[in-house]
């Protein structure tokens, strides 16, 4: 039944709905839960009615992912890499394929200012400036990378970071991650 929305919302914002400006954002809610939000302006108020039925945000909370905090070698060496040998291809995706993860829940969101981060502090400079190599211009809002999880929310790939309303795909798998990840899993 899932499966069936999401391929009916694709099919029916896969016209001129998804050309329109939007873009992710990712905030706190009192209660310390991440909470993942598509903002529609008045052009694309319909791809955010399509979704959730809300004509300007779109909202879910992020369920935390197995073991990322220290434990996770793909999360940790994407901080220790990203801008360097984890960067964006240069391959922008089609709007209508970056909400499968939105609406699938099956995905974490990694920001500079993410509770994964144990590279650097919390939403530090060095970070934020790492993160805008992953977005081949600067951007208005800050850059959300989405990880595809599993059912028991361990990470797998990179979906691909959002810059504004624009989306790319991310390559460049940490070494060391690639030739452990047959033990881990």
């Amino acid at each position: 039944m899932k499966n069936s929305l999401i391929v009916l919302f694709i099919a029916l914002c896969s016209f001129s709905v998804f050309s329109a400006p939007l873009h992710y954002e990712v905030s706190w809610t009192m209660d310390f839960q991440k909470k993942v939000s598509l903002v529609c302006d008045d052009e694309s108020e319909t791809t955010c009615e399509a979704l959730c039925e809300n004509m300007r945000r779109c909202e879910v909370l992020e369920k935390t992912c197995t073991n990322c905090i220290g434990n996770d070698l793909f999360i940790t060496n994407f901080y220790k890499n990203i801008g360097e040998s984890i960067v964006y291809s240069g391959r922008e995706f089609d709007e209508s394929t970056v909400y499968t993860p939105f609406v699938d829940d099956q995905f974490i969101t990694l920001t500079a200012n993410s509770i994964y981060n144990i590279i650097t502090e919390f939403d530090s400079r060095s970070m934020r400036a790492r993160f805008a190599k992953l977005c081949p211009f600067k951007t208005k809002t800050d850059p959300v990378v989405f990880i595809k999880v599993d059912e028991d929310r361990y990470p797998l790939y990179f979906y691909y970071v959002a810059c504004d309303d624009r989306f790319f795909e991310i390559t460049g798998t940490p070494d060391l991650y690639e030739q452990i990840k047959p033990a881990l899993y």
